[in-house]
């Protein structure tokens, strides 16, 4: 997965209190984690590339060419929605003088937009503002004459920012008319799972969103933020329900879209019913985003000879949980043992050998209610 890094979270137990004391710390390392396909299976989540299919009733192609001793072309257009066009060329090699680009509107003839490209600045994108749907005619014209020039291009339309339903795996692009807009986009969780809700800006800007329940009311007023450093990506765990995505404060043009994951629950709920760690087997867990921070997930390890204790951990959300190795022998003392796994896949060692017995790792939300994840644990 792009952008992931293997770390290995190292725990050092102190069996008696004359023992120095270690604290737990996180090193990079370029060792490869073998076999953790499996442990990633259901709740892998796509690269921020995967978010660039439009819609394709809000996207459009055209071609056209501008014959030998004739200075320009036309090519219909039709504008489904209000908003911003993003308009973008690819011109044949024979184009070597500037291009000028008019987009008029049928029924009446009104210009409304004109510009003038070189060949280089055609191919990047162009951003033009449509306050009316319709049928529009795109004008090529150059001076140049001795030769055919072909053009083709793509119109993606970015909507007049208004509230509207998600469909799954289907992007909604949208234009902000106004600085301080909030736009609510309504989606629906048919079974309990994860949500992995994806974002992309125009220019590169960060989105800000809220997680709302059918009522309205916020699931994470702290907010989150999709930014370039989490690849305009992040997760919820959520129950079957109907929620909304709260956008605000954009300025730019921008695709926004959500996708299921199927996830459940198999931790214990309290200590005296952990569940049992084995060797190679994975047990699964999550954290809804309405879960409040009493809630807690328990697994249990035995330990028939004095070993190191490892562990792999997938994990998937919208802030990191705690995690936090206790050994039932109250002879053995495992200080600063709590720990913060990132996203993706951590492997947890401990650094010296543990006596033999049960030792239990305890799972929650730690202060931040507002946060949740799922989350695969298997015993190396």
């Amino acid at each position: 997965m792009r952008g992931m890094k293997k770390m290995v979270l190292v725990l050092v137990a102190v069996l008696s209190m004359a023992m120095p004391t270690s604290a737990i710390y996180a090193e990079n390392t370029t060792d490869v984690i073998e076999n953790t396909t499996n442990q990633q299976a259901e709740i892998v989540v796509p690269e921020g590339g995967e978010y660039q299919t439009e819609n394709q009733s809000e996207a459009a192609t055209f071609q056209g060419s501008i014959e030998s001793g004739q200075t320009n072309a036309e090519v219909p257009l039709k504008i489904p929605y209000r908003g911003q066009m993003q308009i973008q060329f690819s011109v044949s090699n024979e184009l070597t003088q500037d291009m000028t680009v008019t987009i008029v509107k049928n029924t009446t003839g009104e210009v409304v937009s004109t510009m003038v490209l070189t060949k280089e600045q055609a191919s990047s994108v162009q951003l033009v503002s449509v306050k009316e749907t319709g049928k529009y005619t795109l004008k090529v014209e150059t001076a140049q004459t001795f030769t055919p020039i072909a053009f083709e291009g793509s119109v993606v339309m970015y909507r007049d920012g208004a509230s509207r339903t998600l469909t799954e795996d289907t992007p909604a692009l949208a234009y902000p008319t106004s600085k301080n807009q909030t736009i609510l986009y309504k989606f629906t969780v048919k079974n309990n799972g994860c949500i992995l809700i994806g974002g992309k800006t125009y220019q590169g800007e960060k989105m800000t969103i809220e997680i709302l329940n059918s009522k309205k009311v916020s699931l994470n007023p702290r907010k989150s933020v999709l930014s370039e450093s989490n690849d305009y990506l992040m997760n919820y765990a959520l129950k079957k329900g109907t929620y909304y995505i709260r956008v605000t404060n954009m300025k730019t043009p921008y695709r926004i879209r959500y996708r299921y994951y199927k996830h459940y629950e198999q931790a214990g709920t309290s200590k005296a019913k952990a569940v049992t760690l084995t060797k190679g087997k994975e047990k699964k867990g999550m954290f809804y985003l309405t879960d409040s921070t009493s809630k807690e997930n328990w697994f249990k390890v035995t330990l028939t000879k004095k070993q190191k204790l490892s562990m792999i951990i997938t994990s998937y959300g919208s802030s990191s949980l705690e995690y936090q190795l206790l050994a039932a022998d109250s002879n053995v003392t495992i200080r600063n043992s709590k720990f913060y796994p990132p996203n993706g896949v951590v492997r947890m060692k401990t650094g010296d050998t543990l006596p033999k017995g049960t030792y239990y790792i305890k799972i929650s939300k730690s202060a931040k209610e507002n946060i949740s994840a799922i989350y695969t644990i298997e015993l190396e």
